[in-house]
């Protein structure tokens, strides 16, 4: 982030694990997006990811759409 110049609030995270991806970027500021490619559950102790897709592609589309 700081080689690009930019701050936590304007960076967004992809991720795959609940806990270790998308948790400890929020943590540190991040937007998150979930990548659950196995249909898993949501653990319910961590709130969830405003965005969740289920493979790479979908990202084109939502840049896109914009």
């Amino acid at each position: 982030m700081r080689m690009a110049g930019v701050t936590s609030a304007e960076t967004m995270h992809i991720g795959d694990d609940p806990e270790t991806d998308i948790e400890a970027a929020r943590q540190a500021g991040l937007h998150c997006i979930w990548i659950n490619r196995y249909e898993r559950q949501w653990p319910v102790h961590i709130q969830p990811p405003g965005i969740e897709i289920r493979q790479l592609n979908e990202l084109v589309h939502m840049v896109s759409d914009r």
